[in-house]
């Protein structure tokens, strides 16, 4: 038990070697510490959340193996985040079973990025309601979207709103199914001081927007995309890998000339080469064509041969004249 210990407290300790300057020189109080098989923990990923840790578990041989990954966090703590007490909370990420573990109660709390602030859920589920791995994608909509009317849809929390907002758009319009997303979308520009900015929250379906706006002749500069893979509405079951297409196509009718159009997907079945081919081709059929590509974080490294689970894409064109 020794050696596995001292092992995993080794392993530990050299990913945050590998990620430490970058942390510290962009003042992250939310990064991933262990992402996988890249850091020759697979089966194991491990977030910090200013002084509070979530360790997602998926491969079952991770389970008897809590006591041991608190113990090495706790090496770490003062390391990372001097002076402050947090937290490790467990998260199972298993076929059949995604649910928290260990004795550690929910957790609430607050993180910077960027010099804007984030409302994070620890404890609940895999998802703390940041989704680290869009760091670099939320600093591109923060440049490009001043002075735009943006949409943001399939929001989620809104940090993408929540981006867009800090660099200036004139208007941001977040469109989620559920209702307690967007309230924590509210809660997070509250903690912003943007409150009295002009965003509008949507609930509703992603399509039925689409369509009415489409209807409506609304146009957006700037159209952030990043959908779930699975999902169901009260009209229609979403599928990424089947919709991909009617998606590109939906969102593509309400841009402006000369508009950003961003996709994002988190779906390994879809691999990138694949992902481009099928974005490429949806994308020619409104005048538009990929103009960037994003590397993920420094802290999301990619093992040798495989390929990034986040594939995603800055688009544009001029598809109305």
């Amino acid at each position: 038990m020794a050696s596995f210990q001292e092992g995993l407290s080794e392993a530990l300790a050299l990913a945050w070697r590998r990620r430490e300057a970058a942390v510290r020189d962009q003042g992250l109080e939310a990064f991933r510490l262990i992402h996988g098989q890249a850091d020759g923990l697979a089966g194991l990923e491990i977030e910090a959340y200013g002084g509070s840790w979530l360790a997602t578990l998926e491969s079952e041989k991770w389970l008897g193996a809590m006591p041991a990954l608190e113990r090495a966090l706790s090496e770490l703590q003062d390391r990372i985040f001097p002076r402050r007490s947090g937290r490790v909370h467990f998260v199972a990420n298993l076929p059949g079973r995604r649910e928290p573990l260990g004795s550690a109660e929910p957790e609430i709390l607050e993180v910077a990025e960027d010099g804007l602030r984030f409302e994070v859920a620890l404890g609940r589920g895999p998802h703390s309601g940041l989704f680290l791995d869009q760091r670099e994608n939320r600093r591109e909509a923060r440049r490009l979207s001043e002075g735009r009317r943006c949409l943001n849809l399939f929001c989620y929390t809104g940090s993408f709103s929540i981006a867009a907002l800090a660099g200036g758009a004139e208007e941001v319009v977040s469109v989620d199914l559920s209702k307690k997303a967007l309230a924590w979308l509210d809660r997070n520009r509250e903690l912003n001081g943007f409150a009295d900015r002009r965003c509008r929250n949507r609930a509703e379906d992603a399509w039925d927007f689409l369509a009415k706006a489409t209807k409506r002749g609304e146009r957006f500069d700037l159209i952030l995309v990043d959908p779930p893979s699975f999902g169901r509405g009260p009209k229609r079951a979403f599928n990424l890998g089947r919709d991909l297409e009617a998606l590109v196509g939906g969102a593509a009718a309400l841009l402006s000339r000369q508009g950003w159009l961003f996709l994002s997907i988190n779906l390994e079945a879809l691999k990138a080469g694949e992902f481009r081919r099928r974005l490429k081709s949806a994308l020619q059929a409104s005048g538009l064509g990929i103009a960037k590509e994003i590397p993920l974080p420094f802290d999301f490294p990619t093992a040798g041969g495989a390929e990034p689970h986040l594939k995603s894409a800055w688009c544009r064109g001029f598809p109305h004249s």
